[in-house]
């Protein structure tokens, strides 16, 4: 009885142990995504500026600017759509690092009619060009000027420290990509730099006397939130399963673990000597 005690909080312990590993492998996960994406757009970003001198930005340029959607927009969907459409690449899903919580959750690759190019969800990079109306260049930006930034949520535009364990991905002007931290109040820190923001501007920054702007993905729609009762319910279900799960594992790793234990012991002889 003692035995199959110890074993069953020993259990418990690996069970309560293995948790927190899961989830940071999740996140880590996904942040080898966003970068793997952030390095694949980087290129198509350096193929765009080599055909038309500039990143893309909300001016579109003139050679497909008579069938280009809605135009006037400054969401990065708009801006980064100019690469689908100048044939720098043909993905969508390098724009979709798969944070979405919204009702498109993956890139559908759907780019015609030109309606369908990166539809909300579909694109979760923010972008940053520069204030006033010169666009953004290579030869305009230092080795550290960030060009795409994940994860921003872009219904509420704030920095997202749950994405990627408190941490923001971001491609740079010398197509590498590098990550920073979130610090209060969701500022995006600079390695290296103490308390400075990828965003400040002026002396000692990665700007210099550039004026950065971001540009947000569209808001996504958000999945329908079940009524109250429904969540009620379903979290006692879903509670009960998970104790009756729990339950059964222990008793299988108890049996499992204590069997063994049991053969060893040895056997009363049935005919004791006298």
């Amino acid at each position: 009885m003692k035995n199959r005690l110890f074993f069953t909080i020993l259990a418990l312990i690996l069970i309560s142990a293995m948790i927190p590993p899961v989830v940071k492998a999740k996140k880590n996960a996904a942040k080898a995504n966003g970068i793997y994406s952030a390095k694949r757009l980087g290129i198509t970003m350096n193929e765009f500026d080599a055909v038309n001198d500039h990143y893309p930005n909300q001016n579109i340029p003139k050679f497909f600017l008579s069938d280009y959607p809605q135009q006037n927009r400054d969401d990065s969907n708009y801006i980064l759509g100019q690469l689908i459409h100048s044939q720098s690449t043909d993905s969508e899903q390098l724009f979709d690092t798969g944070l979405s919580k919204g009702s498109s959750t993956q890139a559908d690759n759907v780019i015609f009619p030109l309606s369908e190019l990166l539809r909300p969800g579909e694109c979760e990079f923010s972008c940053v060009t520069i204030e006033g109306d010169e666009p953004l260049s290579s030869w305009m930006t230092k080795s550290s000027t960030p060009l795409l930034i994940s994860h921003i949520d872009p219904n509420t535009r704030q920095f997202d420290k749950n994405c990627y364990s408190g941490e923001y991905v971001y491609l740079r002007g010398d197509n590498s990509v590098a990550t920073g931290k979130i610090g209060p109040n969701g500022r995006p820190l600079l390695k290296g730099q103490g308390s400075k923001s990828l965003f400040e501007n002026g002396p000692d920054t990665v700007w210099g006397d550039l004026k950065p702007k971001i540009h947000y993905p569209l808001p996504y729609e958000l999945k329908a939130t079940p009524s109250p009762q429904k969540i009620k319910w379903g979290s006692r279900a879903v509670v009960l399963l998970s104790l009756v799960l729990l339950v059964l594992l222990i008793f299988l790793v108890s049996r499992w673990i204590c069997t063994p234990l049991k053969r060893l012991q040895p056997t009363p002889n049935p005919h004791p000597q006298p």
